[in-house]
């Protein structure tokens, strides 16, 4: 089946699926006509693809508008918002939504696509407002998370990870508070802290 992919291709969490789809495509042999969701440049350095995966990439970005025409379906990775400005007279939408609902502006916008989430609750949430979408669990990614067959503590500690972009509507302020509370208790819970807070810079300048 022929089809074009459109997706932010950065270092954030969109940006992990779509690459991580990409890299899926690029094995199989596909060649989709590739769309960036904006004008920034493309953002591998999270990553640790080999170059001919990268060419293969560029290659299909720089082909797109010539091989793809509005009767091509196009796998989108984006929002809701701004979603129904779209490439192709078909769109199939991977969508995320984070909320127990659906704005009447959501919905309507949501009605342009096919559409795919990743989530139960957010397929149930769509259903309630009459919305039909496809659940597709995320994937693992095996390229950059493997095991290491190395011991790297033998004291019981417990350890986990708090990544991302730092934001209240992640609650990465509150687990941190929770975290600190909890190590007067208990000394051997390790949290590795990896976040992005964009506002520093805002802050100090």
């Amino acid at each position: 089946m022929q089809f074009s992919f459109q997706a932010p291709l950065n270092n954030l969490s969109l940006g992990q699926v779509s690459f991580n789809l990409l890299y899926e495509f690029y094995k199989k042999g596909l060649s989709p006509a590739i769309f960036k969701a904006s004008d920034q440049q493309i953002d591998q350095s999270a990553y640790d693809y080999e170059e001919d995966f990268l060419r293969w990439v560029k290659a299909n970005l720089q082909q797109a508008i010539v091989s793809h025409s509005r009767d091509i379906p196009t796998l989108r990775v984006w929002h809701i918002n701004d979603s129904w400005r779209n490439y192709s007279d078909r769109q199939i939408l991977l969508t995320f939504h984070e909320t127990d609902t659906l704005t009447e502006i959501e919905k309507k916008i949501a009605s342009y696509s096919e559409l795919c989430v990743t989530s139960t609750h957010t397929q149930t949430v769509f259903k309630e407002k009459g919305l039909d979408s496809a659940f597709i669990p995320l994937g693992f990614d095996s390229k950059h998370f493997f095991n290491t067959n190395k011991k790297y503590f033998d004291d019981g500690r417990i350890t986990f990870n708090l990544c991302g972009k730092f934001e209240k509507r992640k609650h990465h302020e509150k687990v941190i508070r929770a975290w600190v509370k909890s190590t007067e208790r208990i000394k051997s819970i390790l949290c590795n802290v990896l976040c992005i807070i964009n506002f520093i810079q805002i802050l100090m300048s």
